[in-house]
Formats: structure tokens, C-alpha cells, sequence
């Protein structure tokens, strides 16, 4: 509490595990602090709708750290997808692995380590789904998605690794996978069909 009531402190960078984010941020954000929080935002859409309100109403900037949208590689694909040079866009596939041995250290306590793997496969589907949000959406728009009316899933499937979904979104088909195991590529990769 003292850190966060300082004058001296603008902003606030949120690393902590995701199960943290959004008590911190909403803290943070209560004290009138700008907050940049480590991908994924939060747990949940509303949790991240709360932040969002929450910060407008407080005056501040929330800000999820998805850095690759930034970098000139990212801009240029999405440049070269919305000029329709190759044609229309029919798929993407992307694949997000990390392969450390351990999600977070918890010591000796065996269950929150296995909690904290599954937590950390599905961190990992956070770029999948951002990086068809970022390809797909006509702007950098930081609204949420409306699943129901804008994805459609086909399958879902969750084993011991890896995290797999298969969806349309916006009339693309789109194939993500977040995984601990390796895929034999440079993690991560994205393909774009058109």
C-alpha cells in the first residue's frame, strides 16, 4: 500500500503469475496507477471487463502485454493479410510452446505445481487466440471478443500437454495449440494460408 499511494510512482508492471493479475491490477488501479500486466490480462473476460471499467472510471491506462503486436515482423503480416496482395485469408494455424521444466516454483507442493502446469499451457493459448484477434480484427481494438456471436468453436480438446482448439472466427478457420511438448518447429510459429 505504501508503494502504490506514492506520488512518485506513475505506473505499475504487473509480472506476478497469472492467478494474481487481477487483484494487483485492480489495486493498482484503484491508487490511480497507469498498469502494464503480463499476458494473459486475467483469468477470465469478466475479470478483464472489471479492469477495463475500472480504469476508465479512474482515469488510468490497463494495458495487457502483448509486445509481438509491436514488432515491425507482426506489422508487416498483418499489412500484407488486410492489403489482400495473396489473396483472401482461409486459415491460420498457430502453435505456442514452452518447454521449462517447471510453470512456477511452488517447492515441495506437488498439487500446486501440477495446478500451476495446466494454468501454464493455457497462459501459452492466450497468444494463439491473440494473434488470430490481431490478424483477424479490422483495428487494434481492445474490445473483447463476443464469443458467442463472433467464434464458433468446432473442437476442443485439453490432454496432459498440450491445449488444442479449432474454431472460425470471422470466416477463417483458425487452428491454435498451446503445448509443453515439442513440435519439432521454432516455437512459436504462425501460418497463414491464403
Amino acid at each position: 500500500d505504501d508503494l502504490l499511494s506514492s506520488d512518485e510512482i506513475d505506473a505499475v508492471y504487473i509480472g506476478l503469475c497469472t492467478e494474481l493479475h487481477f487483484e494487483y491490477a485492480k489495486s493498482a488501479i484503484q491508487y490511480g496507477k497507469h498498469v502494464l500486466v503480463e499476458k494473459p490480462l486475467t483469468f477470465t473476460a469478466d475479470e478483464a471487463s472489471e479492469l477495463a471499467e475500472l480504469a476508465e472510471r479512474c482515469g488510468v491506462v490497463v494495458f495487457e502485454g502483448m509486445h509481438y503486436r509491436y514488432h515491425p515482423l507482426a506489422v508487416r503480416m498483418k499489412d500484407i493479410v488486410n492489403s489482400g496482395e495473396l489473396g483472401d485469408l482461409m486459415q491460420i494455424e498457430a502453435n505456442v510452446g514452452n518447454f521449462s521444466p517447471v510453470a512456477w516454483w511452488y517447492g515441495n507442493n506437488i498439487e500446486k505445481l501440477q495446478d500451476a502446469h495446466v494454468v501454464k499451457i493455457l497462459n501459452l493459448f492466450c497468444y494463439c487466440v491473440d494473434i488470430m484477434r490481431f490478424i483477424l480484427d479490422d483495428s487494434s481494438s481492445e474490445a473483447l471478443v463476443d464469443v458467442d456471436k463472433d467464434v464458433e468453436i468446432e473442437n476442443v480438446t485439453i490432454e496432459k500437454n498440450k491445449f488444442l482448439a479449432t474454431m472460425q472466427y470471422r470466416g477463417v478457420k483458425c487452428s491454435l495449440v498451446s503445448s509443453r511438448e515439442d513440435p519439432g518447429l521454432p516455437i512459436p510459429y504462425w501460418n497463414l494460408c491464403v
